[in-house]
């Protein structure tokens, strides 16, 4: 099967698209900030409905795809979050342990590596 014969690609965020940061966003309001706390607290994340539903929705005529600024050593957590709430497998693009940038940077670099190869039919981000 070549690029262009697979399904199309849905990718999701996961923090305050899937899942409901809101119980950790005290550790981003300190100074410092205090990251390692705030991603620590990551697997006691409420999933959003919404979000969760439109996963399940997208996968019946989509591949999934998870794209989040997470660093990679939360990597083992996210896909423990992934699999508790039932969601479709799919590859986790999450920034490198020492990348400092924006999200909105590093997401933006894999999107238009997916795209040059993939169709990607659906995003959702906050």
């Amino acid at each position: 099967m070549t690029e262009s014969d697979k399904r199309p690609l849905a990718v999701f965020d996961l923090d305050n698209t899937l899942a409901d940061t809101a119980h950790r966003q005290r550790f981003l309001e300190r100074r410092p900030r205090d990251w390692d706390a705030f991603f620590a607290a990551a697997p006691e994340d409420p999933p959003i409905p919404e979000g969760i539903a439109l996963v399940l929705e997208r996968a019946e005529e989509c591949e999934i795809r998870y794209l989040t600024g997470r660093p990679e050593r939360c990597r083992r957590d996210t896909l423990a979050w992934l699999v508790a709430q039932g969601l479709p497998e799919g590859r986790v693009y999450m920034r490198r342990n020492d990348d400092r940038r924006p999200a909105r940077r590093t997401k933006l670099e894999i999107l238009k590596r997916l795209a040059r190869t993939r169709e990607i039919r659906v995003l959702v981000d906050d």
